[in-house]
């Protein structure tokens, strides 16, 4: 029979490395030790109360970790996703820095809840019915939110291009490909 040590040792070394990806992009580099910790505590004190798929349950508990924070710290972006700095545009690659610019703005344009929404799914790879167990909705609920927040990023993003009237036009990812995880990755990446 398994020790409540041991599955709190199996929850650690299964799922530290998802919950401080998730925190890690959501706040200061200072404070992910900080959340972390204080996530796999809350995990240790309601250990009965883990469910066997633990990945969900402990991100909305590092969700809420980071909440209070924001919360007791009144920090303005607590939840925003960095987006990294562009990298030195390769020759020919104007079309592609101009996306990324789009995006990054349209990003920045997004409400808070959204960001979180659709960062859930696209960067912490979590499912529709998952990301739902972690913000504490079922997944029709989220899925809802999932489909909004992917139609105003989508909207920003073709009003970032209509601002940029007369440059370089690009070709969009999610006409050929729905998914906007894809469609995220490769337009924040590329």
């Amino acid at each position: 029979m398994q020790t409540s040590h041991d599955r709190l040792a199996d929850l650690w070394v299964e799922h530290k490395p998802a919950v401080e990806a998730y925190v890690r992009a959501r706040t200061d580099s200072g404070q992910v030790d900080d959340a972390v910790s204080q996530t796999f505590t809350i995990a240790w004190q309601r250990l009965d109360a883990v469910p066997a798929d633990a990945r969900p349950w402990l991100i909305g508990v590092a969700r809420n970790v980071l909440l209070h924070q924001y919360r007791a710290t009144t920090r303005h972006a607590t939840l925003a996703v960095r987006a990294t700095p562009l990298a030195e545009v390769a020759p020919g690659a104007e079309e592609s820095a101009l996306s990324r610019v789009a995006l990054i703005r349209a990003w920045e344009q997004l409400p808070d809840a959204d960001r979180d929404t659709l960062a859930l799914v696209a960067w912490d790879g979590l499912t529709p019915a998952q990301a739902g167990k972690a913000v504490g909705v079922s997944r029709v609920a989220f899925s809802v939110r999932l489909l909004r927040a992917r139609r105003r990023l989508e909207a920003l993003i073709a009003a970032q291009d209509a601002v940029a009237e007369g440059s370089v036009t690009r070709t969009t990812v999610l006409d050929a490909t729905p998914d906007l995880r894809t469609y995220t990755l490769q337009r924040v990446r590329s």
